[in-house]
């Protein structure tokens, strides 16, 4: 047991509206929806009918939580408000618990008015002090034999034998989806006056809760009916696809003969096998098995990619016919190119994430890895910031719909500075942090309910202030990561456990997004960064490239490889060939001036120009590991004389972001931020005092986030009059 003599006692009263001597709500514009209806501005961020910028902190309710009773949803507004919360996610409202479905009629297609009543009176106390809405379609339903829905007996809620997957493709399923999305945003507000698709104050509609058929790779997700009724669609795609069997078994020849369509398989007859467990196989070697053949994998990942454009193109559609006029989002999280590019089908991102999130099913007790973010190896870790990153797309807004660090992680003092940091850096658009627990007996700590933890709650009005205010300066780069068709349908392990990800790295230093192409990337970024997921992608328009090809492969069915097609696409007169090592010899043409040779043991590798970065086999120099992909950015960028250009040295132990004001050391395990009206030191800070401009912070506390902040808008600091210090460490429930 933790001594904790000398500890401070912390106390949340969620129905109590003022915030002592702090009120954020200045920075809350209201009524919500004063500048008209959200949209993409020219730059991909959110803004408003009248021109207005929208940039979000907030938070989440879910259940009945989204349908309080009058005198509380008075109270959480006006809390929430004084907080600088300008952006409230009501979640799972279509659960049992929630209240709102009447599933007393033995069915889900029924409304509960009172709950309903409830909900729109809560609406109208956010919009009144500036509070927008996100609202939810499918979450948590429980589909119910009386919705004629197949299975419904038998069917979870959650991620196992689940509506999951289902949802996107069950023709039945999706009608019922369409019909509670008219019952509820096209019903009338008595307290707006507004039906939700009128209502400027909705800011987004999301589609579905963390769903995608790209989670098949769990293949106790769904049902066997639904199983064998996706199969079924499957054979259809094939048989449109390739008219005859023997076209099918030509396309999935390789070029040594090996053929991976089994003699018992014909699309006519519906009986090509389906294998989703495989969907994220890190294939290696010669590998023969007909299941886990690229050319099968590859079109199953483009046929689960169509069938979800398609469900998010349809859902759309019908939201659009209803009159709705707001942002709308597909899924709130993906783990694949593929994903991420269907779920663009969308006006808008989002993505869910958190660190070390505990594994609620574990038995006999719930599990959690008690690690720090700041410790892990960041090159190769996926963070919440590498994988929200993962999920950005250029010209599209991002927001986080959930983030945490959840308890009983002890170094959860991490999550609101350095999160809130990076978004800003990256710009994204809204940030909610998961959740608002409004129950006044929950006055311990759990997993994510935030407001009875002073290490998570305690933290954020500095986090809505730094974010409101932007006191963290946007990157100064833009770098894409640049995906061709053939590198989204390429068969990769999920993003978690690549071998390399750009991901892991790029946004501590700069702006990422990802630029989705056909064949040829046209987009303006400062610098273009291939996936390396294949050696196709032309970037001869890019203005620096970065080319490598982790992948040989060259087209979409993996079954020709070029690993250095990429670089002499982007070099015309280049000459490669493979060597016995594997490694791709550059050869540069005599007529290729100012270009400079870079070699390997002794072998010419790559060129540089003072555009282009050519390095085919960069994967396979150090493999395994990202920590080279570290040192070739920054060597590209010291080339360049770009922002951000810090030693190479530094490769895979420092981050320094390209505006100079935010640094992640793993060698000192700390993260600091130092800008004019903020310092902030998080991490261990045991050792030795921390200079940041003009202020030394000293912690004799081995472990903590301290942050010093102007509250009165003052230029810096120093001319400040009013200073907001935050500073935590551990909390502990009592008992």
């Amino acid at each position: 047991f933790t001594d904790t003599t000398g500890w401070y006692p912390w106390r949340f009263d969620v129905n109590n509206p003022k915030l002592g001597e702090l009120d954020l709500s200045r920075f809350l514009d209201a009524p919500a929806g004063k500048h008209g209806f959200s949209s993409v501005g020219k730059d991909g961020g959110i803004v408003f009918a009248d021109g207005t910028p929208g940039r979000f902190f907030g938070t989440n309710v879910g259940g009945s939580r989204c349908c309080p009773e009058k005198a509380a949803a008075e109270a959480w507004a006006e809390r929430l408000a004084a907080y600088g919360v300008n952006l409230l996610r009501l979640h799972s409202y279509d659960s049992k618990w929630a209240g709102l479905i009447d599933y007393g009629k033995g069915n889900s297609r029924s409304l509960n008015a009172e709950a309903l009543d409830r909900m729109d009176y809560f609406v109208n106390e956010l919009k009144k002090r500036g509070i927008y809405v996100y609202f939810d379609l499918l979450d948590y339903r429980s589909f119910v034999p009386g919705d004629g829905v197949r299975d419904a007996a038998i069917m979870d809620t959650r991620w196992e034998d689940s509506v999951k997957g289902a949802s996107i493709f069950n023709r039945r399923i999706i009608e019922l989806q369409k019909e509670f999305a008219t019952q509820l945003l096209t019903h009338r507000n008595p307290y707006t006056g507004l039906r939700y698709v009128e209502e400027p104050a909705l800011l987004i509609q999301e589609i579905t809760n963390e769903n995608s058929l790209f989670y098949l790779a769990n293949t106790k997700l769904i049902l066997p009916s639904y199983t064998k009724e996706l199969k079924g669609l499957w054979n259809q795609w094939l048989a449109k696809q390739f008219p005859t069997r023997t076209k099918l078994q030509a396309a999935w020849t390789s070029p040594d003969g090996f053929c991976a369509l089994q003699a018992t398989e014909d699309p006519a007859k519906g009986t090509v096998e389906m294998p989703t467990r495989h969907l994220y196989a890190k294939l290696k070697g010669d590998n023969k098995d007909p299941l886990k053949a690229p050319t099968r994998l590859n079109a199953l990942t483009r046929f689960l990619y169509d069938l979800e454009v398609a469900y998010y193109t349809e859902m759309t559609a019908h939201l659009r016919m209803l009159g709705l006029k707001c942002l709308i989002t597909g899924t709130n999280q993906d783990f694949s190119d593929a994903g991420n590019r269907a779920n663009a089908a969308c006006q808008a991102m989002t993505r869910n994430n958190y660190w070390c999130h505990p594994n609620v099913h574990a038995k006999p007790f719930n599990r959690f890895r008690n690690l720090s973010m700041l410790s892990s190896e960041i090159f190769r870790t996926a963070t919440p910031i590498a994988n929200v990153a993962s999920s950005t797309v250029v010209g599209k807004p991002m927001i986080i719909p959930e983030f945490n660090f959840p308890w009983p992680n002890e170094f959860r003092a991490e999550c609101l500075p350095v999160t809130m940091a990076y978004a800003a850096l990256q710009e994204w658009d809204g940030v909610l942090f998961f959740a608002y627990e409004t129950r006044p007996e929950r006055n311990h700590i759990s997993y994510f309910g935030n407001t009875a933890d002073p290490v998570r709650w305690g933290q954020v009005p500095l986090a809505a202030l730094m974010f409101h205010r932007g006191d963290i300066a946007a990157a100064r780069n833009t770098i894409h990561v640049g995906v061709s068709a053939v590198d989204t349908f390429a068969t990769r392990p999920r993003r978690s456990s690549d071998a390399y990800s750009p991901y892991d790295i790029v946004p501590y230093i700069s702006k990422l997004r990802n630029a989705y192409f056909d064949e040829a990337y046209q987009g303006d970024a400062d610098i273009v960064l291939s996936s390396g997921h294949s050696a196709t992608g032309d970037y001869r328009k890019a203005k620096r490239a970065i080319v490598f090809a982790d992948s040989a492969a060259t087209d979409a069915a993996g079954t020709r490889f070029d690993r250095g097609q990429s670089a002499r696409t982007a070099l015309p007169g280049l000459k490669t060939q493979e060597n016995a090592a594997g490694l791709t010899t550059i050869v540069p043409n005599s007529r290729l001036r100012r270009t400079q040779t870079i070699s390997h043991q002794g072998a010419s590798v790559g060129v540089v120009t003072d555009r282009l970065y050519l390095l085919p086999s960069a994967s396979q120099l150090e493999p395994d590991r990202g920590r080279w992909l570290h040192r070739l950015l920054l060597d590209a960028l010291n080339r360049w004389r770009l922002p951000g250009a810090a030693p190479v040295t530094e490769a895979g132990n420092v981050y320094r972001s390209d505006t100079g004001q935010l640094v992640l050391d793993s060698t000192k395990r700390q993260f600091t931020a130092n800008a004019p009206r903020l310092r902030s030191v998080v991490g261990f800070l045991g050792d030795a005092p921390v200079q940041l401009g003009d202020i030394k912070i000293t912690s004799r506390t081995p472990f903590a986030a301290i942050t010093i902040i102007s509250l009165d808008d003052a230029k810096d600091i120093a001319s400040s009059r009013r200073l907001l210090v935050t500073a935590v460490a551990r909390a502990e429930n009592t008992g």
